[in-house]
């Protein structure tokens, strides 16, 4: 049980060689899979024991929840992302000051909140059992398993001091609110385990928070907790079906939520909403619209089509409303709502071709091969090229017509071809789009030139046109393994690179139900001290 390490760069100053692997590189290249390195060896290996952070969204789900209060809203800053865009990255959820106010505020008024509701949260008058009871019931909720001996005994002092000084009952509740909400074991979710035979195999508890925050977005169900107390959480995978489908085989709303929230860190989609172009018809309404696109788009192909990683690069239907069928130049001008689109031809297909990536990926006024490569190689590859040197001028002197010519200068410029080979000449694919991801049919003049290359390990793979590349990349082992490492690394906390080796590939199941996958897992289970 060993993993290999992905080499994709061997450092230079520029940070880039322009290799990707090499015949005396220890990178271990499958026969027959061209460009897929061997991530493990022999038995799927498991992570190290860990402390994780709720995400924000997951502590502000939680707290709404428990104390029914939908509109709570919590002062926090921003989860930091990854490389890959996504936010639950445990290595990177830290409590830092700001957050530690911002948290403390919510238990304030939270706990003025449940005093001022205390026949809500109460099922007694007042004394020492009473107080426990409320302890011990809401501790279990936000705790998510039940509070120690120790714990109880904290909160008994805590009802015994405030009662020695003559505080009403109410103020016990009030300050015990405060105390649970503002405490690591709210905040955080154990992933420690107890150990048996030389691992550390999950609680029944851990597996039960897992599951509720992995497939649901918020804390577990009292069902789900009683089900934990009772042991019967033996099986993870089927807990984990039975969260993100109901009886009649449809998604549930929460799990419905997850795939999007995952989906638009993947892909960086809140971007759109800020991005700016020098084209007037590029308004707020047409980012509106194309975000709203793109949502559409998911959940059609995701959920209502139970379609694969394939079909989401391959699709040739999107949603359009009147605003957007005017901008793009297809489709039904005239339509009030969002209606399911046939892409014409040259329109592009499936995901690659959705406005919303292209837009952002994009300067305002131009194309961007670089930034339209970089989406296949890192956001599809799992391959990240680092940032071009401080200082660095983007573009050497030339006289270029077209933005292809112009960064075909990049590709072939010694010093910097070793990242620019990597992006530009998969971006190229994209040129019959302009800036705000609107087909064209010349660039300034001149015809588009839509032909590329992927650059392997060991082989190059060419193509001609979006629809082209596309095909490609869905075809690609490599591709399919970065889908399941980003589905991985979204539900269990870790980087990409981390989680690559942890998860079963399983391309020929729809991506929705591959995230599900993630809970059969050796590592939803049980983990190691290292």
């Amino acid at each position: 049980m060993r993993c290999v390490a992905v080499l994709l760069f061997l450092g230079t100053a520029l940070g880039c060689t322009g290799v990707i692997g090499d015949a005396d590189d220890p990178v271990a290249l499958e026969p027959g899979r061209e460009g897929a390195p061997v991530l493990c060896e022999g038995e799927r290996p498991v992570g190290i024991r860990m402390l994780r952070r709720l995400t924000v969204p997951e502590l502000q789900t939680t707290l709404r929840t428990i104390f029914s209060m939908p509109d709570l809203a919590l002062d926090l800053p921003l989860d930091p992302v990854n490389e890959a865009g996504l936010h639950t990255d445990e290595a990177l959820l830290v409590v830092r000051p700001r957050f530690a106010a911002g948290v403390h505020a919510a238990a304030l008024e939270i706990g003025a909140s449940v005093a001022s509701r205390r026949d809500e949260f109460s099922s007694c008058a007042e004394g020492e059992s009473c107080a426990m009871r409320f302890v011990e019931e809401w501790g279990l909720r936000l705790y998510r398993r039940p509070l120690t001996r120790a714990e109880r005994e904290r909160y008994a002092d805590l009802y015994a001091a405030m009662n020695d000084a003559g505080e009403p009952f109410e103020t016990f509740v009030q300050w015990a609110t405060v105390a649970l909400v503002d405490s690591p074991h709210t905040l955080y979710r154990s992933e420690l385990g107890e150990e048996t035979r030389g691992r550390y195999a999950l609680t029944d508890y851990e597996l039960a928070t897992s599951l509720a925050y992995s497939f649901t977005g918020g804390p577990p169900s009292d069902a789900l907790l009683m089900d934990a107390a009772r042991g019967r959480m033996s099986d993870p995978r089927a807990i984990a079906e039975s969260l993100a489908w109901d009886e009649s085989g449809a998604p549930t709303s929460a799990y419905r939520a997850v795939v999007h929230r995952f989906a638009e860190q993947w892909l960086r989609l809140p971007a759109i909403g800020s991005v700016g172009k020098d084209d007037p018809a590029f308004t707020a309404e047409v980012r509106a619209a194309m975000r709203e696109e793109t949502s559409r788009y998911l959940d059609a192909v995701l959920f209502e089509e139970r379609g694969t990683f394939a079909d989401l690069l391959l699709s040739r239907e999107t949603f359009l409303n009147g605003t957007l069928a005017r901008f793009y130049g297809f489709g039904d001008e005239s339509a009030t709502e969002f209606q399911r689109t046939v892409r014409p031809a040259g329109a592009g297909v499936g995901l690659l071709a959705q406005g919303s990536l292209l837009a952002v990926r994009a300067t305002n006024a131009h194309s961007s091969p670089t930034r339209r490569g970089l989406l296949v190689r890192r956001d599809l590859l799992c391959q990240p090229v680092p940032p071009a040197p401080v200082g660095v001028d983007v573009f050497p002197e030339t006289d270029a017509e077209t933005t292809r010519e112009r960064h075909q200068v990049l590709v072939d410029e010694d010093f910097c071809a070793g990242c620019h080979r990597l992006m530009e000449p998969i971006g190229f694919a994209f040129e019959g789009f302009d800036a705000t991801g609107r087909q064209r049919i010349d660039d300034n003049g001149h015809p588009i030139d839509a032909s590329g290359v992927i650059h392997l390990a060991r082989s190059e793979i060419a193509f001609d046109g979006p629809e082209a590349l596309a095909s490609t990349v869905a075809e690609l082992d490599r591709a399919q393994e970065c889908m399941t490492s980003l589905l991985g690394a979204y539900a269990v906390g870790l980087d990409p690179e981390r989680a690559a080796c942890l998860f079963e590939t399983h391309a020929e199941l729809p991506v929705a139900e591959r995230l599900v996958e993630v809970a059969g897992s050796a590592h939803f289970r049980e983990r190691v001290l290292e």
